[in-house]
């Protein structure tokens, strides 16, 4: 399930977890950060386009793809491949490859990404940011989270701890963990809330 999945006009691959049948099955450019060209070759899958520093690239297994060098040490990959979308007219992207690694690599790219008009997509769940009100339709008791990207005021229908007004703070106060109570679930926002979607089933304490 993504959400107006034409909008979307690359992929963008991190050195992460992949999800390497999802990234098989869609047509859209494949841009790698670096490393991640390593998984997507080794996996059968040819990226258009390797941009980073290229010190986690293996070199031996490239071949006729182009390589955008980028050594500025006050970027991240992640940083760089945004930049070359935009400039290439290839944003927004659908992400992969965010989670996996050290702590705080992830938390940093989770950081970048909240800055983006982009999708996050992993084989367990999606994330994306809206700074309007919106509608979604998904199964009952799908786990859903929402943060303050970096502050919103939210006001939710559908979901099994609804919120009234509240004022979303990333690092203070968060709507984690909840609940889809009715298939369709309408969300008001005041600035950017950060929604993350389970695509699977995640039976805990929360689940009915």
């Amino acid at each position: 399930m993504i959400p107006d999945i034409e909008r979307y006009k690359s992929i963008i691959c991190l050195d992460g977890e992949l999800p390497v049948e999802f990234l098989k099955k869609i047509s859209l450019p494949i841009l790698a950060a670096d490393g991640a060209a390593n998984t997507l070759i080794h996996n059968g899958i040819t990226p258009n386009v390797i941009i980073g520093d290229l010190d986690s690239l293996n070199h031996d297994i490239v071949r006729n793809i182009r390589i955008v060098k980028d050594f500025d040490q006050n970027s991240t990959d992640f940083e760089k491949i945004i930049e070359y979308c935009f400039q290439q007219n290839l944003s927004p992207s659908i992400i992969t490859g965010i989670s996996g690694g050290y702590l705080d690599r992830i938390f940093m790219n989770l950081c970048i990404f909240a800055q983006t008009d982009s999708l996050l997509y992993s084989t367990d769940l999606i994330a994306f940011s809206k700074t309007e009100k919106f509608s979604l339709d998904l199964p009952y008791d799908t786990k859903i989270s929402l943060f303050g990207a970096p502050e919103c005021i939210v006001t939710t229908s559908g979901l099994k701890w609804n919120l009234n007004n509240s004022n979303l703070i990333f690092g203070k106060f968060s709507s984690c963990s909840n609940r889809v109570a009715q298939s369709r679930i309408d969300i008001k926002v005041q600035g950017t809330v950060l929604i993350f979607i389970y695509l699977k089933r995640v039976i805990d304490r929360g689940s009915n």
